[in-house]
Parts: C-alpha cells; sequence; structure tokens
C-alpha cells in the first residue's frame, strides 16, 4: 500500500508526460500486487487451496508492458530536476524494500510450491520496476543512483 500510495501522489505531482506514463504504470502493477495478496489472504483465511492456487495462477498470466520513453521528451524532464529526481530516488528504495519483502517470504514459505512461485514473481516484478527506474533516472540525469556511485 505504501508503494501504491507514492506512485498515486508522484502522478498526481508530475504533469511531464513520461514521468506521468511511468508512475501510471507502477501504480497499475502495484494495484495488481495488492489485489492477488488481498485474494491470497482471504483464500488463506478460508483455508482453500485451490483458490490461493487460482489466484497465484491469474496473477502469474498479468503482463502489464512496460512503457516506452524516448529520448526528446526526456531530455525535458531535466527542467524538474530536484523533485523528479528526489520521486526516482524514493521510488527505486521502495522497490528495494518489495525486493527484500517478497525474497524473504518465498524463503519462508518454501515448503509450499504455489507461495513460493508468487513471491518469486512478485520479487522478480519489483527487480524490473528498479531497474526501469534506475535505467530511466541514469538516462534523464546522468548519473548513476547514490548507492550506486562508491
Amino acid at each position: 500500500m505504501k508503494g501504491l500510495n507514492y506512485y498515486q501522489e508522484c502522478l498526481k505531482k508530475t504533469h511531464h508526460p513520461r514521468a506521468m506514463e511511468l508512475f501510471d504504470y507502477l501504480v497499475r502493477v502495484e494495484t495488481g500486487h495488492r489485489k492477488v495478496l488481498t485474494d491470497l489472504l482471504r483464500a488463506e483465511t478460508k483455508g482453500d487451496q485451490k483458490l490461493i492456487r487460482q489466484s497465484v495462477d491469474e496473477f502469474l498470466k498479468i503482463a502489464i508492458p512496460i512503457p516506452l520513453f524516448d529520448k526528446g521528451s526526456l531530455e525535458k524532464m531535466k527542467k524538474y530536476d530536484t523533485t523528479v529526481m528526489e520521486m526516482f530516488n524514493t521510488a527505486i528504495g521502495m522497490e528495494q524494500i518489495g525486493i527484500d519483502l517478497y525474497t524473504d517470504l518465498a524463503k519462508k514459505n518454501k515448503s509450499n510450491p504455489t507461495l513460493v512461485k508468487l513471491f518469486t514473481k512478485l520479487a522478480n516484478d519489483e527487480k524490473d520496476h528498479k531497474r526501469e527506474l534506475k535505467d530511466l533516472g541514469y538516462f534523464v540525469f546522468g548519473v548513476p543512483p547514490a548507492d550506486e556511485m562508491m
């Protein structure tokens, strides 16, 4: 929820079309993550293993295309350096929190292959988001995120 709320706020605060595309994409993906986790909790509460497998299988089939960004439009973002850079750095940090959480949950649930599949997919989604944010941020600002400069 924290990531979803943050991306919704970023979407409201930015007026650059490409940044809006990125944050809209992240809102849609995090909404999907929230839905599958809510479905999973509901199924787990009922003790319904079939429903758990169905929820996971449905989630694994979802594919939301990552938006593409052209160089010209990204150059225009540079005038918003501080605000946009802060948004990117916070978003990258939030994706790392998701990676750590889902990786840990996959390890803790290794006796349940369905849950391992789900949490591995979620961790990989967060890795993809983090990579996209880093790549786009590097392209826009010309410097890697602070954690990679050392």
